[in-house]
C-alpha cells in the first residue's frame, strides 16, 4: 500500500474531498487539489482513512475513540494473517516439539508470527491513550498506519524465517543459523532460536556472549564452543556428583546392615558418631503420612519416596536402594528409578510381615 502523505495530509484536499463526497461543486481555487482528493476518497472507501470532522485537520473525540477500526481495515493486515498462519502450520509440522516449546512471550521463545500479525492493529507505539483536543491530524493517523504496515512486514519477515529449511531441526548445526542472523535486522530472534529450537538454557556469561553475538561483536563460533565447553562442565561435575551420592548410599548401607539399635534417638546418635553432624534420621508428617528419611551432607535427604513408617523400615529402604543402585550411577533417572525398585522392595517387606502376622 502507497501512503500519499502529501495527498492525506492537505487540508485544501480534505475539504475537496468534502465537497465531492457531498455531491458540491468544487470552486476553482480547490480544482487543483481534485486529484489528491481522488486519493482520500479512495482510502475512505477501503476503510482505513477517515476525514477530520474539523475543518482544521483535527480529529474528533468520536473519531479517536474509533480510529482502532480503520486501523483494523488496514490492506495488508490480510495478507500478514495468511503468510503468518501458513508459516505456523509449517512451523509446528517441521518442529518436533510441542507448539509452548516454540512459540510464546518469553526471550527464550520466538514470537508467535498468527499473534503478531492479528494484533498488528493494537500494537501502535505513536498511537495514545487519551484524547487530546485539536492535538491529532492525519498527519497522526498517517504515523499509526506507517506503524501497523511495519507491523505487519515483522510478521510477514517472521513467517519466511520460519519457512526456511533447516531453521526448526535441531539437528542442524546451530551455528550456520546464528551466523546468517547475526548483523541483520532478524538478529533479535537469535535467542528464541538458540533456547527454543534447540533446548539450550543460557547460563549468565552463555547469555552475554549470545547478545554479543546478536550485535555483530562476536563470531557465532565462539557462542557454539563455549556452549561445548560448559556442557563438559556441567557434565564432570554432574558424574562427580553422582559418584559421591552413590559412594555415601554405599557406606551408609553398610552401617545400617551392621546397626542393633533402630530407635530414632540412637540411630541419630550412631550417624552423627560415624559420619559427623549433619547425619540424621528424620520424622516428617504430610498430609498422607508419617516418613522417615536421612539427611546427608548433601541437599537431598534420602528416603523421600520411600514412605518409611519406622527407622526400621527405612534402614532396610537405604539396604534395597544400595542394591538397586548401578555401579556407574551418572544420572538422576538412574537414581529414582533405583528408588522406585526400593520402594517396592519395602512393599513386598510389609506385605510379608503382614502375612506371617
Amino acid at each position: 500500500m502507497h501512503l500519499n502523505r502529501s495527498a492525506l495530509c492537505s487540508i485544501e484536499a480534505q475539504q475537496t474531498a468534502r465537497l465531492l463526497l457531498a455531491g458540491s461543486p468544487v470552486p476553482p481555487e480547490l480544482s487543483m487539489h481534485i486529484g489528491a482528493a481522488g486519493e482520500i476518497l479512495a482510502a475512505f472507501d477501503q476503510g482505513w482513512f477517515v476525514l477530520p470532522a474539523w475543518q482544521s485537520g483535527h480529529y474528533s473525540r468520536s473519531q479517536f475513540e474509533g480510529i482502532r477500526r480503520q486501523l483494523e481495515r488496514h490492506p495488508a493486515i490480510p495478507a500478514a494473517i495468511a503468510a503468518a498462519e501458513n508459516a505456523k502450520r509449517h512451523a509446528l509440522a517441521t518442529f518436533p516439539g510441542p507448539e509452548f516449546e516454540l512459540f510464546g512471550s518469553r526471550n527464550t521463545r520466538l514470537p508467535c508470527p498468527v499473534v503478531m500479525a492479528k494484533n498488528a492493529a493494537y500494537s501502535c507505539p505513536r498511537l495514545p491513550f487519551e484524547f487530546r483536543a485539536k492535538s491529532f491530524t492525519a498527519h497522526d493517523l498517517c504515523d499509526w498506519i506507517e506503524d501497523v504496515g511495519n507491523n505487519c512486514r515483522r510478521a510477514v519477515e517472521l513467517s519466511n524465517l520460519l519457512c526456511s529449511p533447516g531453521l526448526l531441526d535441531p539437528l542442524q548445526e546451530m551455528q550456520p543459523k546464528l551466523e546468517s542472523l547475526a548483523g541483520t535486522p532478524m538478529a533479535c530472534y537469535i535467542e528464541g532460536i538458540v533456547c527454543s529450537v534447540h533446548s539450550k538454557f543460557l547460563s549468565r556469561d552463555e547469555a552475554r556472549c549470545l547478545s554479543d553475538v546478536t550485535y555483530g561483536l562476536r563470531p557465532a563460533g565462539t557462542f557454539v564452543e563455549l556452549l561445548k565447553r560448559n556442557a563438559e562442565q556441567r557434565a564432570r561435575d554432574s558424574n562427580q556428583y553422582w559418584t559421591r551420592i552413590r559412594r555415601k548410599v554405599a557406606q551408609l548401607a553398610g552401617f545400617m546392615a551392621e546397626v542393633e539399635s533402630y530407635s530414632h534417638a540412637s540411630l541419630t546418635k550412631r550417624l552423627r558418631s560415624e559420619f559427623g553432624p549433619r547425619y540424621q534420621v528424620c520424622r516428617t508428617k504430610n498430609l498422607d503420612c508419617t516418613r522417615y528419611v536421612v539427611e546427608i551432607d548433601e541437599a537431598m535427604p534420602l528416603g523421600q519416596t520411600s514412605h518409611a513408617a519406622s527407622p526400621f523400615e527405612l534402614a532396610n529402604w537405604v539396604i534395597a536402594l544400595d542394591n538397586k543402585l548401578p555401579k556407574d550411577l551418572n544420572s538422576v533417572g538412574d537414581f529414582y528409578d533405583a528408588c522406585n525398585s526400593a520402594d517396592a522392595a519395602i512393599s513386598r517387606m510389609r506385605e510379608d510381615t503382614a502375612a506371617a502376622g
